[in-house]
């Protein structure tokens, strides 16, 4: 019984992230230290999101941001999600450059029979070419459901009558790779992602094993 709920909690709050790095470092002038972007997407489900991020160091690109992503359909808090973290340019060649993105993903989850709260970590990063008015990049990460809180429903416990709610640890985790492109048009900037994912033990998929998102944001 308690591998039937490991399974589910791994299939249910070991999502991907809603976005990568949504900016382009070389299209940001010096007097541009926030931004704010939206995304449409796919990742187990069609979602959007809505952020807001701000550099916090002067002398390389450093930036703290806050994320919040719903997914469609009649209840749009069954499946939501926020995300805190940083993100920063760590090599930087001509227009090579290679960044980092790290954050702590909260998600929630239910149902009829049950629902989960997953706090993780995530870890993204992205090299590739970048020029002033595009960029073309690949991307790899690992995304770590670390702790799931699970709350079996009255419905839930009629099926199950002996299911155990509590925290389990750990649960699920994900592999990310794909490509990461876009263009940038004054303050303007337009962003395509997307690639495969697996999970940590390579032993199954879901039925769309595919990610895709669509971003825009707007620096100042």
């Amino acid at each position: 019984m308690k591998k039937h709920f490991f399974l589910f909690a791994a299939l249910c709050c070991g999502t991907l992230s809603a976005n990568s790095q949504h900016l382009n470092w070389r299209a940001l002038d010096s007097t541009q230290n926030q931004s704010v972007y939206v995304l449409a997407g796919w990742d187990f489900g069609t979602h959007a999101a809505i952020g807001y991020s701000h550099k916090v160091a002067r002398k390389f690109p450093l930036w703290l941001y806050a994320e919040g992503s719903m997914p469609s359909g009649k209840n749009l808090f069954d499946d939501a999600k926020l995300k805190i973290g940083v993100q920063s340019e760590l090599v930087h060649t001509g227009m090579f450059s290679v960044s980092v993105r790290l954050n702590s993903p909260i998600r929630r989850y239910e149902n009829k029979l049950v629902r989960m709260v997953s706090f993780g970590s995530e870890v993204i990063g992205t090299a590739g070419i970048y020029g002033r008015k595009w960029h073309l990049a690949a991307e790899l990460g690992f995304d770590k459901a670390i702790a799931t809180h699970i709350k079996h429903l009255p419905e839930g416990l009629e099926i199950y009558p002996g299911a155990q709610s509590g925290w389990y640890l750990p649960t699920a985790g994900n592999l990310i790779y794909g490509i990461h492109t876009g263009f940038a048009f004054g303050k303007n900037q337009i962003s395509l992602r997307a690639g495969k994912f697996k999970n940590q033990g390579f032993d199954y998929a879901p039925f769309i094993p595919l990610y895709a998102h669509l971003g825009y944001a707007r620096a100042f």
